[in-house]
């Protein structure tokens, strides 16, 4: 994990994430292109996604026994964590036309988050 750590802030610390050029606010206005009907679209897919899983899931914690439903509780898990970052948030993202450079903690997170659970 510290060697992925320093490898990640060696990255950002790379000419193309430098973003003191301007501002978050004006990053965003210049450079982000907000993107309606694909944000709409991963926060209806996401949250259709986790209605859908629902029924799995209360049957994964209700089925205590088998060794096989205890681990496919936890991806299940995981899995549920991932749409949430690559769909919600994700499609949240979009409809602001956000860039690295205007929410870059966010994003990082969000990142991390979504495909570091796959």
């Amino acid at each position: 994990m510290v060697a992925q750590f320093l490898f990640l802030t060696e990255r950002l610390a790379a000419p193309e994430y430098n973003c003191s050029a301007h501002s978050p606010d004006d990053w965003s206005r210049i450079h982000g292109k907000r993107q309606e009907a694909m944000g709409i679209w991963s926060i209806f897919f996401g949250c259709l996604t986790w209605v859908l899983y629902m029924p799995a899931l209360r049957y994964f914690f209700r089925e205590k026994r088998f060794t096989c439903i205890k681990i496919m509780r936890v991806l299940a898990l995981f899995d549920m964590a991932t749409i949430l970052c690559v769909g919600t948030l994700f499609g949240i993202q979009m409809l602001q036309g956000a860039v690295f450079c205007s929410h870059t903690t966010f994003i990082i997170i969000n990142g991390l988050g979504g495909y570091g659970n796959t």
